[in-house]
């Protein structure tokens, strides 16, 4: 007995994931999340001209289907190749920081915040298919824009400021999520010319 409800627990479950993904049932998948960012590309060294380039992705992304099957055992599944997350993150964003680990110039002491430094390329249009990039200052965006879907899941920093205290430093980003989790990355040690 124990092994026909296990059996049917387990077909129920992979039914509800064929179901997310195939058929045409796409349009349910609401939602994505992700639980850890990485630094993928940073200029280790600044030159003289140059302004700091950092850029960092969302890793262990999870997208959530809306199950097809109302039962309260399987409140959703995980969809596998659908283009994800039209409805936005399950818990948005609702802060980003970014600080220094040394004092940058008079102004910004180490661990204060740095945002208004801070320019953002993005992709702004409302339509997924298409891109319309600007550059923003970081407090002037919008963080749905900010891990979405049309960014590819990251986004790509930079800061033409250069620091008058301190030549070399770590920058920390902070991800806020409106279910308390703090998503943290750290970058290596940036040098200025």
């Amino acid at each position: 007995m124990k092994r026909k409800v296990i059996i049917l627990l387990l077909g129920c479950y992979i039914l509800g994931v064929i179901q997310s993904c195939d058929l045409h049932y796409c349009k349910d998948v609401d939602y994505y999340d992700f639980s850890s960012m990485s630094i993928i590309e940073q200029d280790s060294v600044v030159e003289m001209d140059d302004s700091l380039n950092i850029r960092f992705q969302a890793s262990n992304l999870d997208w959530m289907a809306q199950n097809q099957f109302n039962f309260s055992i399987i409140p959703n599944s995980y969809a596998l190749a659908c283009d994800q997350g039209w409805a936005g993150m399950k818990s948005p964003l609702t802060k980003i920081e970014i600080t220094s680990d040394s004092d940058f110039n008079e102004n910004y002491p180490a661990n204060s915040l740095l945002n208004d430094l801070i320019t953002i390329d993005l992709c702004i249009a409302d339509d997924y298919f298409d891109c319309d990039r600007k550059y923003l200052k970081l407090n002037e965006v919008a963080l749905k824009k900010l891990m979405n879907p049309q960014n590819q899941y990251m986004a790509n920093i930079y800061m033409v400021e250069r620091p008058t205290k301190t030549k070399e430093l770590r920058l920390t980003i902070k991800l806020f999520k409106s279910n308390g989790d703090i998503i943290i990355a750290e970058s290596n040690s940036i040098t200025w010319k």
